[in-house]
């Protein structure tokens, strides 16, 4: 399998794969076969019962191989669901190297140092990816790495993602379960943003909204750097849930309702508006509170891109626009054709594509720590964490 990149999506309504292979002139992979099941045994994106993930991934799993001819066993996961989070969290310690020089050594150091601080402080959470965005030796900032330079004290500045330990250990023994290696766990947005977000945009300020089928995630970006990340505990299916209840009708019906005003005539288009604003203002509401929370409500100047279940909502992008007072770009099929040389028709497939750019793009991952042997370091985590329950 060395010739193709896995990536594995495990959401709350579906398990999807992207296999892809290096393209010869392109820093993007060639998709080369794709995969869809419904999820089953997830809440939120949380795992309840890891039996039945760990089948849903076998079942897109034969999908794949059929299309490809050979076996799957190595594949990079995605992650998200209601734990997913970020903190900010600064430290510093002195500089060990000769004649006061920065070290490779030091860098490690104080990354190490901030991530033991990080987790001793917040208990049942595991460390998923951890970027050094500013440095400082002494009073005085680095603009890029400070490795080679001179001082007495480093000081550091780190966005790092967490999520319970629990749900992290879970997903990957999920996924191990159906005979396949994780090579990395990268957060859902992180992969989708290699996808759908230019450098450009994250680098002057910009906000990627994936609005879910049971939840809703949000992802803040900033000078080229993943700042923030939050999911909140609401998604497109309530929108569904809340028209099934307000007219009456079966889950389905509802779902056709939500997509199409013009399906139903039975249905009034104005109280339908009302449900589906309801729920989207509650939403928003949270989003809102979390970008006031972060200091970037209304100033992010690339605006905002939304996408997932919720984004194929009649007028969405003009409530995103009220609701955030940013420039919104909804992805429409045309604009996800073209992000994927043609090969994705389904923005729901996008995360699991974008793990296997991300594979890729090890330019990306310079300033990551887990790039560097971090994750190696978690899986030996979850197996010496899990060995204590073993008979």
């Amino acid at each position: 399998m060395k010739d193709f990149i896995v990536g594995i999506d495990i959401g709350t309504s579906s398990t999807r794969i992207v296999v892809c292979k290096e393209k010869e002139g392109s820093r993007k992979p060639q998709i080369v076969a794709t995969a869809t099941v419904p999820s089953r045994g997830l809440r939120h994106g949380y795992i309840t019962q890891p039996a039945e993930v760990t089948q849903s991934v076998k079942d897109a799993l034969a999908q794949v191989q059929k299309d490809i001819k050979q076996p799957i066993r190595h594949a990079y996961v995605g992650l998200g669901g209601i734990s997913l989070g970020s903190y900010v969290h600064s430290t510093s310690l002195a500089i060990s190297g000769g004649n006061s020089q920065v070290t490779q050594a030091d860098i490690d150091r104080i990354l190490e140092k901030g991530t033991e601080e990080i987790t001793r402080d917040r208990k049942n959470i595991i460390v998923v990816h951890a970027f050094p965005i500013h440095y400082r030796i002494d009073n005085e900032e680095v603009l890029g790495t400070p490795l080679g330079m001179h001082g007495t004290q480093l000081h550091v500045k780190i966005i790092f993602i967490t999520t319970l330990d629990l749900h992290y250990e879970t997903l990957v023994r999920s996924v191990e379960k159906a005979d396949i290696e994780v090579i990395d766990v990268i957060a859902a947005p992180l992969a989708l943003s290699a996808v759908v977000m230019p450098h450009r945009h994250k680098t002057v300020g910009s906000l990627l909204l994936n609005i879910g089928a049971e939840t809703t995630s949000l992802a803040v970006f900033e000078d080229g750097y993943l700042i923030d990340v939050s999911v909140v505990r609401f998604g497109s299916h309530d929108i569904t849930n809340d028209l099934a209840l307000g007219f009456k009708i079966d889950l389905e019906e509802a779902e056709r309702v939500k997509k199409n005003p013009d399906h139903n005539p039975d249905i009034p288009k104005r109280k339908r508006e009302e449900i589906i604003n309801a729920r989207l203002a509650d939403i928003f509401e949270l989003v809102v509170k979390r970008l006031e929370a972060i200091k970037r409500h209304k100033i992010l100047p690339a605006g905002a891109v939304v996408l997932g279940g919720g984004a194929h909502i009649q007028n969405i992008e003009s409530f995103t626009k009220d609701a955030l007072d940013l420039p919104v770009r909804v992805l429409t099929d045309k604009h996800i054709l073209e992000m994927t040389n043609r090969n994705i028709k389904d923005a729901n497939m996008l995360t699991a594509y974008g793990l296997c750019v991300l594979a890729l793009d090890e330019e990306t991952y310079t300033s990551s720590y887990w790039s560097s042997g971090f994750f190696s370091s978690l899986k030996k985590f979850v197996d010496n964490f899990l060995e204590q329950f073993s008979p």
